[in-house]
C-alpha cells in the first residue's frame, strides 16, 4: 500500500474533551459506522459497550502474510480510525507469532508457511506502513496508537504451558462449529492441526492485550467473526475461572467447563467486523 493511501486516511480537527469524546462515540460512532457501510456483524453486547461512555482500547490486528497492506486493508482501517478520532485507545497488532501459523479463515485449503526470515521482514515492512497509521493525522484530542508484535508475548511461552493455561479454557465443539474450521472439513482437504490452532493463539492475543492494555473490543473484517467470537468467549471463561478460583478455591476446577458460561458472566470483550473488499466474483482481496 502506498504511502499516499496510508496518509488519505485523514480525520476531522473539531476538538473534543474526553469526556466529549466518548459521550458523542456511544451517540454516533454507531450511526457513522452504519452510514459508512463498515458494519458486518457485532456482538450483542457491543452497543450497550459504546452507549456506557467506558474507557477502553481497541484493537485491529495484520498478519505478515505479505511485505504489504493492500487495498483491502482500507476498510478495516478506515473503521479502526473512527475509534481514533473519537478518543479511544487504538492499538495495531503486528502477527509475528500468528503468522507463523496461517489462518484458515476463507480459504480451501492450507496456506504454504513462510519461513522465519521472510516472516520477519514482512513484520517489519508492515509495521512501518501501520506506524505511519498510528502517529500520522492524529486529531485535537485523540491519541497515538499503539503498534505492538504477538511475537513479543510468545517467544518463549512453552507449548505445554500453552495447552495447559490457555488450551483448557475452549471447547472442541464450539471451535468445530466455526465457519473457518467447518468449510474446511467439509472440504476435500481438510484441515491441519496447525491451522485449527490459529483461533486459540488470535484469542490469547485478545487476552493479552484485555488484561496488559485494557482491551474491549476487536475490530476486523467479516472472516475474522469466529476468531473474534472465540476471543470474546475465551475471555469471559478465563475471568470466571480466576473469579470462582478467588471466591472458592476448592471448587472442582472443571467449572469452566460449563456450557452455559455466557449466559451466567456478563462478557467484558466485544467484536465488531466490517465488509470484505471483493472482486467481481466475489473473492476476498488479500495479502495473499
Amino acid at each position: 500500500m502506498s504511502l499516499r493511501a496510508l496518509r488519505s486516511l485523514s480525520f476531522s480537527t473539531r476538538r473534543f474533551s474526553e469526556q466529549q469524546q466518548r459521550k458523542e462515540g456511544g451517540l454516533e460512532i454507531l450511526r457513522e459506522i452504519q452510514e459508512r457501510g463498515l458494519k458486518d456483524q457485532a456482538t450483542a453486547g457491543f452497543e450497550k459497550l459504546l452507549k456506557s461512555n467506558s474507557s477502553f482500547s481497541v484493537y485491529l490486528g495484520f498478519d505478515p502474510t505479505a511485505n504489504s497492506l493492500h487495498i483491502g486493508s482500507l476498510q478495516t482501517l478506515a473503521l479502526f480510525r473512527i475509534f481514533q478520532r473519537y478518543g479511544y485507545q487504538t492499538i495495531l497488532l503486528a502477527g509475528g507469532a500468528t503468522g507463523m501459523i496461517g489462518d484458515p479463515s476463507g480459504r480451501t485449503k492450507d496456506r504454504q508457511l513462510q519461513d522465519v526470515t521472510t516472516i520477519k521482514e514482512n513484520v517489519r515492512q508492515i509495521s512501518e506502513s501501520l506506524s505511519i497509521i498510528a502517529n500520522s493525522s492524529i486529531p485535537a484530542g485523540g491519541k497515538a496508537a499503539l503498534l505492538l508484535n504477538n511475537a513479543d508475548w510468545y517467544n518463549g511461552f512453552a507449548v505445554l504451558d500453552f495447552l495447559r493455561d490457555v488450551g483448557r479454557h475452549f471447547r472442541l465443539a464450539t471451535l468445530l462449529s466455526r465457519d473457518s474450521v467447518r468449510s474446511r472439513l467439509e472440504s476435500g482437504g481438510g484441515l491441519s492441526f496447525t491451522e485449527f490452532s490459529y483461533q486459540l493463539l488470535q484469542a490469547h492475543d485478545f487476552w493479552t492485550l484485555y488484561s496488559s492494555y485494557g482491551c474491549r473490543v476487536q475490530i476486523g473484517g467479516s472472516d475474522q467473526w469466529g476468531n473474534i467470537i472465540s476471543g470474546c468467549d475465551y475471555i469471559t471463561r478465563r475471568l470466571k475461572h480466576e473469579r470462582d478460583q478467588t471466591e472458592n478455591p476448592s471448587q472442582n476446577k472443571n467449572n469452566v467447563e460449563s456450557n452455559d458460561v455466557m449466559n451466567r458472566c456478563e462478557s467484558e470483550a466485544e467484536g465488531l467486523t466490517c465488509p470484505l473488499l471483493t472482486d467481481s466474483a466475489g473473492n476476498k482481496i488479500g495479502k495473499s
